[in-house]
């Protein structure tokens, strides 16, 4: 009797997406034409990888976009993502982050004025897609 060879898939890595993250896939802006190609190309492949998640924070945000075509545009691209709630845990551990200069709080700050938002870690999508 032959055996049939078994397709052990690898556990898949867990991913955090930041609001940035999130709106650089449409590049309301029109700002940075390859981080929207990059960002669109990770959005293909992270699924295959990673776990993604989302925060209620990022749901906020998205609420709270400046035009409502980009708030309907930014919503139906989460629709399917996993959200978690921000808990004081979560609160104190990117405090942590920044206090230890994990993420300078200089970058965060400076993203955030460029681009307007409130966010509390920056990746870029070119930085995930090297990791694949």
């Amino acid at each position: 009797m032959r055996k049939r060879a078994s397709r052990i898939m690898p556990k898949k890595q867990t991913m955090y997406l930041e609001t940035s993250v999130i709106s650089a896939y449409f590049d309301f802006w029109k700002g940075n034409p390859a981080q929207k190609r990059e960002t669109r190309s990770l959005w293909k492949v992270i699924p295959q990888y990673f776990n993604v998640y989302i925060s209620n924070i990022v749901m906020i945000e998205i609420e709270n976009a400046k035009y409502e075509e980009w708030k309907h545009q930014l919503q139906q691209l989460v629709r399917s993502i996993e959200k978690l709630m921000i808990t004081d845990t979560i609160q104190k551990l990117a405090q942590e982050y920044t206090s230890n200069n994990v993420i300078p709080q200089r970058k965060i700050l400076e993203f955030n004025q460029a681009h307007e938002f409130n966010t509390p870690i920056i990746i870029e999508p070119s930085e995930l897609v090297k990791e694949l």
